[in-house]
């Protein structure tokens, strides 16, 4: 009877790994939209727009920093993951306003 009840207990139990897993990709998931959000207000390639370049590439690097710690503690977690075609985008483009 006993080994019954154990088996019903573990059954109703949360299993915490995939809690930790879900708050992991909702993470990941904000933080990829960030990194997204991002690209689509990417400043036009201008002298005149130095400034707002250089905040940006500030904000990128803090997003792909956030993107990257996520990811890690996604991979530790045993999940994996496959960029999005925007996703590869949104780091080709930080990419390549922090080569300028």
């Amino acid at each position: 009877m006993s080994n019954t009840l154990n088996k019903l207990l573990v059954l109703t139990m949360p299993n915490p790994n995939a809690a930790k897993k879900e708050v992991l990709l909702a993470v990941y998931n904000d933080a990829a939209g960030h990194l997204i959000d991002l690209l689509n207000c990417a400043p036009d390639n201008k002298s005149e727009l130095m400034d707002e370049q250089e905040m940006w590439i500030v904000q990128w690097e803090k997003a792909m920093e956030a993107l990257l710690s996520t990811s890690l503690a996604i991979s530790e977690a045993g999940l994996v993951l496959s960029l999005e075609d925007n996703m590869r985008q949104a780091i080709r483009q930080g990419e390549r306003w922090t080569e300028l």
